[in-house]
């Protein structure tokens, strides 16, 4: 049997970017792995995953010129290679990963496995629109679970899931498509009206010419813990901190306007499982998350933990309001609104300074036995220009991997060099006070 439904407002806005900014929202999680697993043994877990998972047997289709997702009964070809290369660059792969795209017709997802030395790595790219940050680590650990646990073939008991609604159908806040549109541009005019900071790229730069990169940075276990006391010392949530530190690390670029207090506007990604209706399983693969907008005001004298505070009692104050969404839109009005951000009166732009991802502890990885993950990173592409930098964080085995995406040379490398340089000292700053 097949099923078939129109997309939500969110799964649109992911197809819209990815269509036009070559590949932009493409989602890779990415595990360097080491025990046993093979070939035969990784393609036997994707089999029984795939009938678990609809989100694993889905592909985007245009009817009518409407875009629709459309999930089939069998599929016969797994999207899987496997190589060697003794000479991998991980990062690079990821980048790569990022950067090509899904064609009309592909599954929304792929996996790349190499072998280099005694090490697995293995890469996941989703299509956004059916992914979000903590399902490519439940896509990993189910993955290495079952090449643990030796699946033979994929006919074993699975709870298979349903093909769900779109997510704003889930949270069930509905509004009219006018009515959220005037929202939107109401709430933009106001922005752009009272805000002299709005960052602009540091080199203009066709969409063609734009280029998926990251950082990548690991905070050790020791250094985890004395944050995280620093936290519970202040009250205040790591994510904060990880969120005022990105805002004050871009001020220091200076890349914007150079007014003394500065306005950013913040959408921070909330994982939502459990207030959909039905609630959501949350061991199952997809995109539920809600955008939780906050505008937060930084003076100079302003903290690290002034600013972490501040801002988490402004998520507090939005989570309260969450924003309402229309279950279905206008097609081409809502495609001409986008491209009016990147070619009209944002134009070389960024909307959004900055964004943090953090999907917390990724425990289920300690149930495993015989393979052991030695790092883990999840990124996104962003190569519409929205955003100046998104920051994604998982926490594994008490250490924290975090990875800054952009698009260069929007923000160039050197930039982002420096972003992550003023980042880290800013956190071995409030070490070193600790110590003290």
């Amino acid at each position: 049997m097949l099923l078939e439904r129109d997309l939500g407002l969110s799964e649109s806005y992911s197809c819209f970017c990815h269509d036009e900014a070559g590949g932009t929202t493409n989602l890779v999680g990415y595990a360097c792995v080491t025990g046993d697993i093979d070939r035969n043994k990784i393609t036997n877990s994707l089999k029984s995953m795939m009938n678990k998972h609809h989100s694993l047997r889905s592909k985007f289709i245009k009817n009518d010129k409407k875009h629709k997702i459309e999930v089939l009964e069998f599929v016969n070809e797994i999207p899987v290679t496997f190589q060697e290369n003794e000479n991998l660059i991980w990062q690079d792969t990821i980048e790569k990963q990022q950067q090509l795209l899904f064609n009309e017709g592909d599954l929304n997802w792929r996996l790349e496995v190499i072998k280099s030395n005694d090490k697995h790595h293995i890469f996941v790219c989703f299509h956004h629109a059916i992914s979000d940050g903590k399902s490519t680590s439940i896509f990993l650990s189910e993955l290495l679970s079952g090449c643990e646990s030796g699946y033979e073939n994929n006919n074993i008991n699975i709870d298979q899931r349903p093909l769900l609604p779109a997510i704003e159908s889930l949270l069930q806040r509905k509004i009219s498509w006018l009515g959220f549109l005037f929202k939107m541009l109401t709430s933009s005019s106001k922005y752009l009206i009272l805000n002299k900071h709005i960052q602009k790229y540091e080199v203009k730069q066709s969409i063609e010419g734009r280029s998926a990169k990251n950082k990548h940075l690991v905070i050790n276990k020791e250094k985890m813990e004395q944050l995280l006391q620093q936290c519970r010392n202040e009250n205040t949530t790591f994510t904060a901190l990880l969120t005022a530190t990105l805002l004050k690390s871009i001020e220091k670029l200076e890349l914007g306007s150079s007014a003394e207090i500065k306005k950013h506007l913040l959408f921070t990604n909330i994982d939502v499982r459990d207030k959909c209706m039905p609630k959501i399983p949350n061991d199952q693969i997809g995109c539920y998350v809600d955008l939780a907008e906050t505008q937060e005001i930084i003076k100079p004298s302003d903290s690290i933990w002034d600013i972490a505070k501040n801002y988490r009692s402004n998520l507090m104050r939005a989570l309260n309001k969450p924003g309402k969404l229309p279950y279905s839109f206008s097609q081409p009005l809502f495609h001409k609104m986008l491209r009016s951000f990147d070619q009209g009166f944002l134009q070389h732009k960024f909307q959004y300074g900055a964004g943090v991802t953090n999907i917390g502890k990724v425990d289920h990885f300690n149930e495993l036995n015989k393979i052991k993950i030695e790092r883990f990173h999840f990124a996104t592409s962003r190569a519409w220009g929205d955003w100046m930098v998104l920051l994604h964080v998982a926490t594994l085995n008490d250490q924290a991997y975090l990875s800054f995406s952009y698009a260069d040379p929007l923000l160039s490398n050197d930039s982002a060099e420096k972003l992550i340089l003023s980042f880290t000292n800013i956190l071995d700053g409030l070490l070193h006070k600790t110590a003290a």
